[in-house]
């Protein structure tokens, strides 16, 4: 019996957008796919790739930019990388989201068209969301898809820009977009079981945001102190220390029933106010987290239960903040080599998406075979 699912990958350095995409079809081919996912740097020309792709992948073709990507050789820093699944197993949706302000409305419009659909084909089925990773509507927009869907899990990443934080772009329809997210819904068949995991667990240093500005993800007061001053000591180190390879080692921890979710700080401001990479708001507890191997932690985290067998794939968001934790620390290559293992084909993003939450320096992705 052959296999159910062939699973095609390619990759390129390419800086020229013709010469990219004319290796992805040398290593990927020319027939339809069921679907064609593709993480690109920033630094491409995106109007003239975009032609190119669409030209190349007419149908059921979506990506976004990204600040790195994984796929056989691990990390992947620049170029381009692309995923071709052919099956006749897999049933994909295209939903775009734009502009982000009316995702709450839009979301209402999808979930209606897909519950219709449910109600007269009972079939498993996933969402993937792709959205515009310096939007600040990552919230709202995969809250409203997970409510409006109903009982169909969800996961998803946020577009980088190669560390910039300049501009992040989404693909749909054949352009690339700003303000604007994709959702693949995806019924299907075949196995498939949706990832979260993380490398930190909470400690006993617990805090109470007790001031911020939630709009802009901005947090004034810990404790009724100073953010960033109050943060520091919980830590154990010194106000004028805190940097990025400090807030990487250090996220907060929020327990939501017996699970915790990582938020993550991205900067320390001149009035000692911190900024997070997601939702924030006056009220919270939070628990300062402490770091585990994250190597045992990816292969607890992708690894095959019990009846499953070995991934044919693994679609995956992976947090940047993650990457460069690893390469501060020099386990880089080795969770490279772990990620290939398993078939992970995805991309270092700017915050990932888990059914209605957005969260931060966490794997999120849907593992599909086995």
């Amino acid at each position: 019996m052959g296999s159910r699912l062939e699973v095609r990958e390619a990759a390129t350095r390419a800086t020229d957008e013709r010469e990219a995409v004319a290796h992805l079809i040398d290593q990927i081919g020319k027939e339809r796919p069921a679907l064609t996912l593709f993480f690109c740097s920033s630094t491409y020309e995106l109007p003239r790739l975009a032609a190119h792709l669409t030209d190349a992948f007419p149908e059921n073709l979506l990506g976004c930019t990204s600040s790195g990507q994984i796929g056989r050789s691990g990390f992947e820093l620049g170029g381009m990388s692309a995923l071709s699944l052919f099956t006749t197993e897999l049933d994909v949706q295209l939903h775009a989201v734009a502009p982000l302000a009316r995702s709450s409305e839009r979301a209402e419009e999808i979930g209606a068209a897909i519950r219709a659909r449910r109600a007269v084909r009972r079939v498993p089925a996933f969402g993937l969301v792709l959205v515009d990773g310096l939007s600040l509507a990552e919230e709202r927009l995969v809250s409203s898809l997970y409510a409006a869907l109903g009982d169909v899990p969800l996961v998803g990443g946020s577009a980088g820009d190669d560390l910039g934080f300049e501009a992040t772009h989404v693909f749909h329809g054949g352009r690339f977009a700003r303000d604007s997210a994709v959702l693949a819904y995806v019924e299907t068949s075949l196995p498939f079981r949706t990832l979260r995991f993380q490398h930190f667990v909470p400690t006993e240093r617990r805090m109470v945001i007790t001031d911020a500005v939630p709009e802009k993800r901005i947090v004034t007061e810990i404790n009724g102190f100073p953010a960033a001053q109050e943060y520091a000591r919980l830590i154990g180190r010194d106000v004028s220390a805190l940097d990025a390879d400090v807030f990487s080692k250090h996220p907060l921890l929020l327990r939501i029933d017996d699970e915790y979710f990582v938020r993550s700080i991205a900067k320390r401001g001149d009035d000692d106010s911190l900024t997070f990479f997601c939702a924030i708001e006056p009220g919270l507890v939070l628990q300062v987290g402490r770091g585990v191997d994250p190597l045992a932690a990816i292969r607890e985290g992708l690894s095959p239960r019990a009846g499953e067998g070995p991934a044919e794939v693994v679609i995956g968001c992976d947090c940047i903040l993650r990457r460069l934790e690893f390469e501060g620390s020099r386990v880089a290559a080795d969770v490279g080599h772990a990620l290939a293992e398993h078939h992970v084909f995805g991309f270092s993003t700017y915050g990932e998406q888990f059914n209605a939450l957005h969260v931060n320096q966490t794997f999120t992705g849907v593992r599909l075979g086995g």
